[in-house]
């Protein structure tokens, strides 16, 4: 690379794919119209290498020439550093009208401090001032208290926990605190912060009490987890005489029933109102039980898939391990903007031309992405993919789809970066944890993947997360034996209880994930005899085990098939209910579909698929080959 005295950075701001660091040590000067940058970002760059961040929405042209063309006096420290620490503004700051210093002094007995001023790093101007011990009628604590904290702010996201912690003890408006009103024990209590000295001993008596349940339902995950391994243990011992046929209703019946619309208001409505659909679907076949009846066969599992679906992924692909065949249908998308793509001479030249049509349109991004990557063009696939990110700042639900896509094509140190950015925006979530860990796992770095796994399970959540996210445990202790087995050198397990390591190898194994809060999705899996596992069904004769029915939240699903027997196997996703508000697009499901899961020979398959409420019910994602 050329390298230069100075540089001229046109950008946004906005990291997509990589971090926001910029390793250059020459000034860089940050130059912006867009009203979606991130302003914040480009003056930590420019501040931090001593030049200026032009903002051209609010400066013209030429005043912005001007800008780059002048160089304003500077601060550059104090002569008397060695009787100082922590000394802020930070050197390179430039002097507008006023300038105020803060610093902690270690010599009481000094009287005076010089103060350099000049221009790039070399000080023109000395400024002598007395210093009084006296006590001043200002708060001079917190002035240092905001000076560190603008300093600190330039690298935001490296500082941001220090910079809530001295908002906190200082009063202070952060960029992540705000200005709350604090009327009773409780919202101290609530927001950690010491209260007034009258208030003191029961804040005390609450955050102990709150720390005692917090610890309780610590206690209760882990415990619940380690109930998980012995349950999947009797499950995986348990021989499965499965019948070579299984009567079902015919599919005239199942088709024509129509469930009553429900509108849950929580989980727990959510869960009874599935139970009721259930039932009066089982009453209304059991009327006509003896004239409706009738044997599937392994040809009425071979459904033609509709063309509605609409499928994020590669072509069709065939896996073959060991006698066994996963089958992922590829549905060609019928979009006019695709339409024209593919007769385009200039595909990229056409998308910057369509995208003023679809700006708000996450699907479009998307399809236009997997469009570049099928045709083999991965770097401009990822390119739209990361514009895809500039739309919606902080959008975990968009973000996560962007993770899915991202892990579907292996490009698994970019999904590591997207889902740490969910976790920090949602640790309150289980399946951010979660996401992140498998992330880490996808990049080899076993060790912190298998401690960020058992970390889910050694936090506190919120009472209602808690209920959202029961039975989540079953899919972590599967997740983390199979980390374990296949990655023993890697992986130190010392620290974790015994009773959560089990040995549980499955031919079939497929779990699905979904992006939208408040959503239920339900896996399905029809096995050879035809009998479908599904969450009023979620133990098979053939030994098909369905993990908890997840009413809300993110999921995750799972199911397991210790033994697979001889045919094919059907896989599919069911839209039941969406009460979710977002601006991330129809919902979003990833399914990850393993044979001969957590054995020397584990293969696995990804596909991420969009749900329409208002086009499909179910969709089928996969097949299994036996």
């Amino acid at each position: 690379m050329l390298q230069a005295e100075e540089y001229l950075f046109f950008t946004e701001g906005l990291s997509t794919f990589g971090s926001n660091q910029v390793t250059i040590n020459k000034p860089i000067y940050c130059i912006s119209s867009s009203a979606i940058a991130d302003y914040s970002t480009l003056q930590a760059i420019s501040k931090k290498t001593g030049a200026k961040t032009i903002n051209l929405l609010n400066t013209s042209p030429i005043d912005g020439i001007k800008k780059l063309s002048s160089e304003n006096l500077k601060f550059l420290g104090i002569k008397e550093q060695a009787d100082f620490s922590e000394i802020y503004p930070a050197i390179h700051t430039e002097v507008q009208d006023h300038i105020a210093i803060t610093g902690l002094g270690k010599n009481n007995n000094l009287k005076q401090i010089t103060l350099l001023f000049g221009y790039g790093n070399h000080a023109t101007q000395e400024v002598k001032i007395d210093i009084n011990y006296q006590e001043n009628e200002l708060d001079i604590h917190k002035i240092w208290a905001q000076k560190k904290i603008a300093t600190l702010d330039v690298d935001y996201t490296e500082n941001k926990e220090r910079i809530e912690e001295l908002g906190k003890q200082f009063g202070i408006v952060t960029r992540n605190t705000s200005l709350i009103v604090l009327e009773t024990v409780e919202d101290y209590v609530r927001y950690a912060i010491l209260p007034p000295t009258e208030l003191l001993p029961a804040y005390h008596k609450l955050t102990k009490e709150q720390s005692f349940l917090r610890e309780e339902r610590m206690h209760d995950l882990l415990a619940q987890a380690e109930t998980s391994v012995q349950e999947l243990k009797k499950w995986w011992q348990t021989d499965f005489k499965a019948k070579k046929t299984y009567p079902q209703p015919s599919r005239i019946v199942e088709e024509t029933f129509i469930a009553p619309e429900v509108h849950p208001i929580n989980n727990a409505q959510a869960a009874t109102s599935k139970m009721i659909s259930s039932e009066s679907r089982q009453m209304v076949l059991a009327d006509d039980r003896s004239s409706k009846l009738e044997e599937i066969v392994l040809s009425d599992l071979e459904d033609p898939v509709s063309d509605q679906q609409h499928y994020s992924g590669s072509d069709v692909s065939d896996r073959t391990t060991a006698g066994a065949k996963i089958t992922i249908p590829d549905i060609k998308n019928d979009n006019i903007y695709l339409q024209v793509l593919e007769k385009s001479a200039n595909p990229y030249q056409t998308y910057l031309e369509l995208r003023q049509a679809y700006l708000g349109t996450p699907t479009f991004y998307f399809d236009v992405a997997n469009f570049f990557y099928r045709k083999g063009t991965k770097d401009k696939a990822l390119l739209v993919l990361s514009s895809l990110a500039d739309l919606q700042i902080e959008n975990a639900d968009l973000f996560k789809t962007i993770a899915y896509t991202l892990k579907q094509w292996e490009q698994y140190q970019y999904e590591l970066y997207i889902n740490k950015k969910i976790l920090d925006w949602r640790p309150m979530d289980p399946q951010s944890h979660r996401d992140y860990a498998l992330a880490l796992l996808d990049n080899k770095q076993y060790q912190k993947a298998f401690d960020q796994l058992y970390s889910i399970l050694t936090q506190s959540y919120s009472p209602e997360a808690a209920f959202r996210d029961d039975g989540i445990e079953e899919i972590i202790v599967m997740e983390m034996n199979n980390l374990l087995k296949l990655n023993q050198t890697h992986v130190n397990s010392n620290n974790i209880s015994k009773q959560l390591i089990a040995d549980l190898p499955v031919d079939i194994r497929v779990v699905i994930n979904w992006n939208s809060n408040n959503t239920d999705i339900d896996l399905w899996v029809t096995d050879p005899h035809g009998e479908k596992c599904f969450y009023s069904n979620n133990s098979t004769a053939m030994g098909g085990r369905l993990s908890n029915d997840f009413t809300g939240g993110y999921g995750p699903e799972q199911f397991l098939l210790k033994r697979a027997v001889k045919g094919k196997y059907k896989v599919e996703v069911d839209f039941y209910n969406d009460n979710s508000l977002t601006l991330a697009g129809p919902t979003a499901v990833m399914a990850e579909i393993f044979t001969y899961y957590s054995s020397g020979k584990q293969e696995r398959k990804i596909i991420t698929l969009y749900l329409d409420q208002t086009k499909e019910q179910h969709v089928t994602i996969g097949t299994f080959d036996f």
